[in-house]
């Protein structure tokens, strides 16, 4: 066992003991519910840690706290009725991507990078449409659909794995990707729309702003993240 899995496999020791009969009341008192908010946060606190390039020592820990969060999630899962652990996790995990890199663990040779995107898009849609939640997808509400038609990609499939929890500006970065993947014109759906308040015609405007970022590349999410670290400072230093 090498030092970085015999790591791995102590944290979920320490976890399991968290959530045992005779470990902490606060752990034993959690469930998938309640653990949402505190992994989100997590999740953000790693980009935090990325995007004010805070060192490699501050990002390993806020990596370690997600992982905790995914230990603790297995270990309570663990506790369940026909439940799973970290173990199943992790051999669900490995299965999934031997099988979305063929061109790796397969006989497919090198790609180009937009190759693979399009290829793990297929494979993805692919287990969707065969197992479902099983292949590893998450389960979305399924959206409506949008624009005439959609030969490239069926409706009932396209925004798919999509999370309805994503923060809006990533959620609509990932909703024209998904469309211009599959030859749709994003924008195409503004016109069915209802515009009939002022909130309706701010949003309709941001997704507009999104399609258009997009269109020239740029990850309108990071983006203002990077204007509001500056408005910040400058209104601080104001």
């Amino acid at each position: 066992m090498t030092a970085e899995i015999s790591g791995v496999a102590e944290a979920a020791e320490v976890v399991a003991q968290l959530v045992a009969a005779d470990g902490c009341a606060w752990h034993r008192e959690q469930t998938h519910a309640s653990l949402i908010r505190y992994l989100l946060e997590e999740a953000y606190e790693v980009a935090d840690a990325v995007d004010h390039e805070l060192g490699p020592q501050a990002l390993a820990e806020e990596l370690g706290d997600v992982l905790y969060q995914v230990l603790l999630h297995s270990a309570l899962a663990s506790q369940a009725e026909a439940g799973f652990d970290i173990n199943a996790v992790g051999e669900r995990l490995a299965a999934k991507l031997r099988a979305r890199h063929p061109h790796v663990f397969g006989d497919l040779g090198p790609k180009t990078a937009a190759e693979l995107t399009q290829m793990w898009e297929q494979l993805k849609a692919s287990a969707a449409a065969g197992e479902g939640v099983a292949a590893g997808e998450t389960a979305a509400p399924r959206s409506a659909a949008v624009g005439e038609s959609a030969a490239a990609a069926p409706q009932s499939v396209l925004f798919r794995g999509i999370p309805a929890a994503l923060p809006s500006l990533m959620k609509a970065q990932k909703v024209v990707e998904r469309q211009h993947r599959a030859g749709l014109e994003p924008r195409a759906a503004l016109q069915n729309l209802e515009i009939d308040s002022a909130a309706a015609a701010y949003g309709a405007e941001i997704y507009e702003l999104v399609t258009r970022a997009a269109a020239e590349g740029v990850d309108v999410d990071q983006a203002l993240r990077a204007t509001l670290a500056q408005v910040i400072v400058a209104t601080a230093d104001g």
